[in-house]
């Protein structure tokens, strides 16, 4: 029954109001008519603030409560799955389970075999200095773990040392060769092995305890055995020091791996983001609005 039907039926029958063809029916519908509207926009207003309903426009203002702009290319239904997502990561916070459950859904793929979440991934990296005999300087592993790394030493071209040694002056281990190694020529020292210009001359290495790269960093030197002979300005003895005109530098090369601190790795098949239509830098800056101040992400496809 309509609900013009329905007031007239409130009418005393002499009034017509059962009769369609009347002037009161007529009447009457009109102000029907005027209230069913009024109850269609209503309940349009209540869908444009439920994101299963919500739609266009509506949708967005939904989602800018607690996700970013909608993504180019990105319909109602993609977008309302993101949405819902953004509400779960709200209760559960930046947690490996909420990201991984996130990125799932922004990608549109059920199965956690096409996103995986490694935390403090592998590193592979590397720092050199140039140094000549007694100089000092600082390196950490920029790791969460202390390290051995590898290392490599080479002279400058025309130069030649004696036993270059080095050593981390806060646990005291360090490593020499016993021999010269002259410009042209790369030493590569690890622990328990060395080449030189890939030769193995592991014998020739000398060790006490290999110096470590230690986390919170630490204080290494490079010295030969000609160093503590070295005559210097204004101190040197005559008879006890050796005078040279100039003092070689060498490149000192360290590598290593090492896992990061405070970071995680998002890896996504390649072929779960192809079916989705988005970019490695759309995923990249949906992952970092969601990890927690001081951490670091990145996205890699496999």
């Amino acid at each position: 029954m309509s609900r013009a039907e329905k007031m007239c039926d409130r009418l005393p029958k002499f009034y017509r109001g059962w009769d369609r063809g009347s002037l009161v029916y007529a009447f009457i519908s009109s102000f029907a008519s005027q209230l069913d509207d009024a109850d269609d926009q209503i309940a349009e207003i209540m869908r444009a603030h439920w994101v299963d309903s919500a739609t266009g426009q509506d949708l967005d203002r939904l989602g800018a409560a607690v996700v970013s702009k909608r993504m180019q290319g990105e319909d109602d239904e993609k977008y309302r799955s993101r949405i819902r997502r953004a509400v779960s990561d709200y209760r559960g916070g930046g947690t490996v389970r909420a990201i991984l459950e996130s990125v799932m859904g922004l990608i549109g793929t059920a199965s956690e075999g096409d996103v995986e979440i490694i935390e403090n991934p592998l590193l592979t990296l590397s720092e050199e200095v140039k140094v000549m005999a007694g100089e000092t300087w600082t390196i950490s592993s920029r790791t969460v773990e202390d390290v051995d790394p590898r290392i490599r030493i080479s002279v400058e071209e025309g130069g030649e040392v004696k036993d270059p040694t080095l050593t981390n002056l806060k646990t005291g281990g360090t490593v020499t060769f016993k021999g010269t190694l002259v410009g042209g020529k790369e030493i590569m020292l690890s622990k328990g092995k060395a080449e030189l210009n890939g030769e193995d001359v592991t014998d020739k290495i000398e060790v006490k305890g290999f110096p470590k790269l230690l986390r919170e960093g630490s204080i290494w030197k490079y010295s030969e055995s000609l160093s503590g002979l070295l005559g210097v300005f204004d101190s040197a003895k005559f008879d006890e020091h050796t005078f040279t005109k100039g003092i070689p530098y060498l490149t000192i090369r360290f590598e290593w791996e090492g896992h990061a601190p405070a970071s995680f790795e998002v890896r996504i098949k390649s072929g779960a983001l192809k079916r989705s239509g988005l970019e490695v830098a759309d995923v990249e800056r949906f992952v970092s609005r969601m990890r927690a101040a001081g951490v670091a992400s990145r996205v890699r496809v496999i």
